[in-house]
């Protein structure tokens, strides 16, 4: 977080207006930092003009009408109103082409020349022919606006370095590692798993997240790139071949990979085993039994197999599970002793109720244990064996002692679609971890993450044969004047039932709105807050995406969350774990000043080397399509200066490297052509024709202000593409 915003929560007012101040404060740190940093390089050629006897006419802080001047020791130093950076006019740096750059040509009488204000003395001054200055001062000059900037970057690298890093490094992952995998993606397709450590993108080596998804971009010469990887949890290495997709932005990448995220403790559950082992909320779960943990997700699954080895949860007598964890900046082991006792989940882990959503017809012969299941669609499991259920996790802990000990549960349920009331008889199946590796039979989880109704059961899962969880139907996005909007319907509201009828499934519900023929529909909507209400909505014909068919719709956008079976595993315990980002950009990387600096001209010459070199095939329209300009620079040093003020720093120092490379680039307008020039003049003795000189200025500076707007245009195009995405 920046600075300032502890001292603004101790207050009170990060909320509403104060979050506008929050953002207000940190533009206000964007543009101080982004006018430090051309001060800096002005002031690097001021300096260094004064130290070797060259005239100053002006130095100005900002751009624009002058607000006030003084003039000392032959400078005019001026307030000017455009408080953006500033410059400095050098009348001999280049006399012949660039005056008009550098504020002489066609400024002289702004500068004194004829002011009537001025005193006698200093408009001779300004009349008085200046001579030439020598080729090598001019080098000089040229070079001390970059030198500033790279002195600026060192000594910012010592302040990061001495800094708390942005993430915690123990939460760090050191590498491009795949937190997750979704299903049915391309990422799926190529065979990666979560924990798989990407070493290498088409035979070139990785080191972080950002290099996996800059190489993955750059190096596409197909529609598939090869990876390289190990994964964390196994050791297995695995050369792998992964189709690649567009995104909005239309990069090359490899759907359906997530970045590996660290495992919070959101939520710690009175009395449960995790508690008594020491554990606290908030706490950063690192790894079970020594297996890193890449994700919460990854957590359930790891801590489940854990169990399974133990001989399940119920185990007597069996090894702790080893848990290693980070708080307040330390590291520590808690010890989960076994057996453990579920813990009570609290309602709002339970969703909805446990609510049947659907029958598995693709269940394969011999895979489950018993016969069709006594279950209906709709059926609301109310109570199991006289114990009240209050939802999917609830029931996880009740079906243990008959998973384990084989014999028949008899549930209470009613169905949401007829309103039934009727006992039903049922005996949860076994399916443990290892079950599937020693008999190969399918995963009772199915094709995708939600799966069949399991329950975790001595580290494995008892079955409820061939039942679906009913997903909640969760608004997370409401449309502009949409029917959904002026219904009062909310992000965040669970969609319970339509016309009085449960919705058990997002098709269903979409289906229903469909073909309602346009008549007005009563949604049942739960709250945050948990609290039923019901809203009128009248669906109208729209289109889902620009020039796409129309439809009768709402204007919502639901996404279906199905109870989650792995997590189960973590509610046994009595942990609710939630995702805690530990990503680290890239130019905050690195600690050591030195790798610093090092880190940010390998990243800037990974960007110019195939420009001005050798290139793979497509290589230099790829980046043209990844370069950002002004906007993106200032956004995301606003982004990150509202998230970590180490890391803003640290792309200040970047751009600093950066500027000072540019800079010196051999391009008339830029320092480098400043150079270029002197060198010319050193080397033969003469001066380049000043008609050559104007006309290579003038050339460069329209194409460098229309690269400017380009990118502008790019900037945006992309942020608005970004926007919509959310």
């Amino acid at each position: 977080m920046p600075p300032f915003a502890p001292i603004l929560a101790s207050t009170g007012l990060l909320s509403g207006a104060g979050t506008v101040l929050l953002w207000l404060l940190a533009a206000l740190g964007v543009f101080v930092f982004f006018s430090l940093t051309i001060l800096i390089h002005e002031g690097g050629h001021f300096l260094a003009a004064k130290a070797l006897g060259l005239r100053a006419d002006v130095f100005s802080l900002g751009f624009g009408p002058v607000l006030w001047r003084r003039r000392w020791r032959g400078t005019e130093y001026r307030l000017s109103a455009v408080p953006f950076g500033g410059y400095v006019a050098l009348p001999q740096l280049d006399p012949a082409g660039m005056e008009h750059i550098q504020g002489g040509k066609g400024k002289k009488a702004e500068d004194g020349e004829n002011d009537p204000a001025k005193p006698a003395k200093e408009k001779k001054e300004f009349a008085t022919p200046l001579p030439p200055a020598a080729w090598w001062k001019r080098i000089l000059v040229a070079a001390a606006g970059p030198f500033g900037n790279v002195v600026f970057a060192v000594v910012l690298s010592f302040v990061v370095w001495a800094l708390p890093p942005p993430v915690p490094k123990p939460l760090q992952f050191g590498g491009a590692v795949v937190g997750s995998v979704e299903k049915g993606s391309d990422a799926e397709a190529a065979g990666l798993r979560p924990g798989d450590r990407i070493l290498a993108v088409a035979g070139k080596p990785v080191v972080s997240w950002d290099d996996f998804v800059t190489e993955t971009h750059l190096l596409a010469e197909s529609d598939t790139i090869r990876l390289s990887v190990s994964n964390l949890h196994d050791g297995a290495a695995a050369e792998l071949s992964a189709a690649l997709s567009r995104n909005r932005l239309g990069y090359n990448v490899v759907s359906g990979a997530v970045q590996a995220a660290a495992c919070g403790v959101g939520e710690l559950f009175e009395g449960a085993a995790a508690e008594a082992a020491g554990l606290r909320k908030d706490d950063v779960i690192l790894a079970v039994d020594g297996r890193r943990v890449v994700s919460p997700d990854s957590f359930a699954r790891l801590f489940g197999e854990a169990l399974a080895a133990r001989g399940g949860a119920a185990a007597e007598g069996a090894e702790p599970v080893r848990v290693r964890y980070y708080r307040k900046g330390r590291e520590a082991e808690a010890a989960i002793a076994l057996p453990i006792r579920g813990a009570r989940v609290p309602t709002r882990w339970n969703g909805l109720g446990a609510v049947v959503g659907a029958l598995a017809t693709n269940v394969a012969p011999g895979s489950l244990e018993f016969g069709p299941s006594p279950f209906r669609a709709g059926d609301r499991i109310l109570a199991a064996d006289g114990e009240p259920v209050a939802g999917w996790a609830d029931l996880a802990v009740a079906l243990l002692p008959a998973a384990r000990d084989r014999r028949e549960v008899v549930f209470s349920v009613s169905n949401l679609l007829d309103g039934a009331v009727r006992d039903v008889r049922d005996q949860p199946a076994r399916y443990a971890y290892e079950t599937a590796a020693e008999t190969g039979a399918p995963s009772p989880l199915g094709p995708d993450a939600a799966g069949r109704a399991q329950f975790l059961a001595d580290g494995g899962y008892g079955v409820l044969n061939a039942v679906e969880p009913a997903p909640q139907c969760c608004v997370v996005t409401v449309m502009d004047d949409s029917p959904g909007e002026e219904a009062g319907v909310r992000p965040g509201d669970v969609l319970v039932a339509l016309d009085g009828v449960a919705v058990l499934s997002f098709d269903d519900f979409q289906g229903r709105v469909r073909n309602s023929g346009g008549r007005t529909l009563a949604l049942t909507l739960m709250g945050g807050d948990g609290r039923l209400r019901d809203v009128a909505v009248t669906p109208r014909e729209m289109a889902a995406e620009r020039r796409g068919p129309k439809h009768f719709m709402v204007g919502i956008v639901l996404s279906p969350v199905v109870p989650d079976q792995g997590a189960w595993a973590a509610l046994l315990a009595g942990i609710a774990p939630v995702e805690v980002d530990a990503s680290v950009p890239q130019w905050a990387r690195q600690r050591l000043p030195g790798a610093q600096l090092e880190g940010d001209a390998k990243s800037i010459w990974r960007v110019l080397g195939p420009l001005v070199g050798k290139a793979h095939k497509g290589e230099r329209g790829r980046i043209g399509k990844a370069l950002g300009g002004p906007v993106t620079i200032l956004s995301s040093m606003w982004l990150w200066f509202l998230t970590s003020f180490t890391a803003t720093l640290a792309f200040v120092r970047f751009l600093n490297v950066n500027l000072a490379i540019i800079n010196l680039l051999p391009i008339p307008v830029l320092d480098g052509g400043h150079i270029v020039f002197a060198l010319w003049r050193g080397l033969t003795g003469r001066e380049l024709p000043p008609r050559v000189i104007e006309r290579l200025v003038g050339f460069f500076t329209i194409l460098i202000l229309i690269l400017f707007a380009w990118l502008s245009l790019h900037d945006v195009w992309n942020l608005s593409r970004l926007i919509g995405e959310r």
